[in-house]
């Protein structure tokens, strides 16, 4: 997930210091590592323009699959139990 990726990039220094080869992960040990940081460390990520997500405007087909959609979803709903917050804006 692209997601992920984009939150690995932003941690890689505390990554990195702690021995973890973030590309080196496969997407769920990369899930699992992400989530571990974020339930250690307070963070604030701030998604602009989320709605293309699901296709916007009305009509428009979505560039995620179903698949990352749920995906999404389902790692968005396991980040809420860490103490990352999170805005999702239009």
């Amino acid at each position: 997930m692209a997601l992920l990726n984009q939150l690995g990039a932003e941690l890689d220094p505390v990554l990195q210091s702690n021995g973890i080869q973030w590309l080196s992960l496969s997407e769920a040990e990369r899930q699992e590592v992400a989530l571990q940081v974020l339930a250690r460390l307070p963070v604030l990520w701030i998604w602009d323009n989320v709605e293309p997500v699901a296709g916007f405007p009305a009509g428009t087909p979505s560039a995620w699959t179903a698949d990352e959609q749920r995906g999404l979803r389902d790692f968005l709903q396991a980040a809420s139990q860490t103490r990352a917050r999170m805005l999702l804006t239009s």
